[in-house]
Order: structure tokens, then C-alpha cells, then sequence
């Protein structure tokens, strides 16, 4: 488990962490592990995300674990 929940050292002001599940269409999960894949499927969300106005500082990090940080409506998300 990754966060700062599961490991206990989270803050009661700190961010709000969200998971999105993908299943994939053909229901193999080889892709999900393939990095072009993983930055293509970030690319296309982070594009969502832009296209509502009350989400904003958009960026993609590019860690171990990938993740979008966004903040909405001055609450920030990872």
C-alpha cells in the first residue's frame, strides 16, 4: 500500500488521495504495466481534468507509483 494513510503518517489538513481503477477492454492487464501505455492513460486524464475550470495546477509526476496532482477549489489531490 502506498499513501500516507496505510502508513499512518497522514495529517488531519492534508490532501485528499484518489485511485482510478482501469479494466482494460480485452481484460488483460499486460498493458496496464507498459509505461508508454501508463503516460498516454495519464496524458488523456490530466487533458479531462483541464477541460473543467475548477480543477487547476494540473501535473503529471512521474514517480514509482504515477500519479496526477490537481488541485479543486483550493483542496489539493493526488
Amino acid at each position: 500500500p502506498f499513501g500516507s494513510f496505510p502508513s499512518k503518517l497522514y495529517l488531519y489538513n492534508s490532501d485528499l488521495d484518489l485511485s482510478v481503477l482501469f479494466v482494460p477492454k480485452n481484460n488483460s492487464l499486460t498493458d496496464c504495466k507498459d509505461p508508454e501505455f501508463i503516460n498516454k492513460t495519464l496524458t488523456k486524464i490530466s487533458k479531462k481534468l483541464d477541460s473543467n475550470k475548477e480543477i487547476t495546477n494540473i501535473s503529471i509526476i512521474h514517480a514509482e507509483i504515477k500519479l496526477i496532482k490537481c488541485k479543486m477549489k483550493g483542496i489539493p489531490i493526488d
